[in-house]
């Protein structure tokens, strides 16, 4: 694969957006596999933060078809991205983009448990939640408008 600059990743993104529009699933799956790829071009040691959102859009696909499938697979993997995201995206450093995957995650765990019979992930779906909203409440407090 060609090395990506960053048009193409906008062009990938734009593409992953339509195909989950259309809910086109092989549009979906081809797009996981390209993410993949993707990750090998901005690996975690020299562009940690390109490596952590490449992984946050990781999440994506396959949190869309597990949303349209029966099965936990693709949400697990999902779930797997997200959390791999947020190792190199803590709160104190990047907090929008922390809250950002934090409420994937959220989404992906909430979806995970409505298709499981045990609640353990709805349990941590909610934990998942509570410091996103403190977060995203506390980032756009009219206080911090004015720093």
């Amino acid at each position: 694969m060609p090395e990506l600059n960053e048009e193409a990743i906008q062009d990938l993104n734009q593409r992953w957006a339509e195909a989950e529009m259309r809910g086109d699933i092989a549009a979906l799956k081809e797009s996981i596999e390209t993410w993949h790829l993707v990750l090998q071009q901005r690996p975690r040691d020299r562009v940690p933060l390109d490596w952590a959102m490449t992984q946050n859009n990781l999440g994506n696909a396959p949190e869309r078809l597990g949303e349209r499938e029966s099965g936990t697979t693709h949400l697990t993997e999902a779930v797997a991205a997200y959390r791999a995201a947020l190792e190199e995206q803590p709160r104190k450093r990047v907090p929008l983009d922390w809250a950002t995957v934090q409420n994937n995650l959220g989404d992906a765990l909430t979806t995970c448990s409505r298709l499981e019979a045990s609640g353990w992930r709805r349990r941590r779906s909610s934990a998942v939640s509570r410091p996103i909203l403190r977060s995203w409440s506390a980032l756009s407090s009219p206080r911090n408008a004015m720093d």
